[in-house]
């Protein structure tokens, strides 16, 4: 009788450790995107709103492009991203030359005049460091992490903001096509 009561609170204990560790595991995904939605700013819309012309709960995007010595693919580059279909002032294009000695620099500036902006690490530091200066500069809503050799399809952004209205993801890997 006494080893019947074990063994049953022995069960009952391996089946509360393991409802409690599935609660962790699932706690998670079930509770974060209800806290987000809770804390989310007021006057937020939720993502659903459509204005007529599609453009009005777009969100803003910061597209960043880190660069060494990317002279020869930064003009296509930013027409590329500057060609986006994309309302163009919720679009904020930031390239960081990480120590560049080529013309990189200036063939970024000779598109400030089309809103791009130019940050500068001096000595070269990494293309972690980098992103991490362009990640504290942006001022997206959304941040797109792009390599000055990498051509966007002109739909990607619009892709993207609709695919991250799915409240379960927190960001996306992009598929690289040739």
């Amino acid at each position: 009788s006494c080893r019947t009561r074990r063994g049953g609170f022995v069960i009952l204990a391996a089946s509360l450790s393991l409802v409690i560790l599935a609660l962790l595991f699932v706690a998670p995904y079930v509770l974060y995107p209800g806290v987000i939605r809770l804390f989310r700013p007021l006057g937020q819309p939720d993502g659903d709103a459509e204005t007529p012309a599609g453009q009005g709960s777009l969100p803003r995007v910061s597209v960043l492009i880190p660069a060494h010595n990317e002279a020869l693919h930064m003009r296509f580059k930013l027409n590329n991203t500057l060609g986006l279909d994309y309302p163009p002032h919720r679009l904020e294009i930031i390239v960081c030359s990480d120590g560049s000695t080529d013309t990189t620099d200036d063939l970024v500036r000779s598109f400030e005049h089309r809103g791009v902006r130019l940050i500068r690490n001096e000595v070269r530091s990494g293309k972690a460091t980098a992103l991490n200066r362009l990640s504290e500069v942006a001022n997206g809503q959304l941040l797109l992490f792009s390599d000055a050799s990498t051509a966007l399809a002109p739909s990607v952004l619009r892709r993207l903001v609709r695919a991250l209205d799915d409240e379960r993801l927190a960001g996306i890997l992009a598929e690289v096509s040739l």
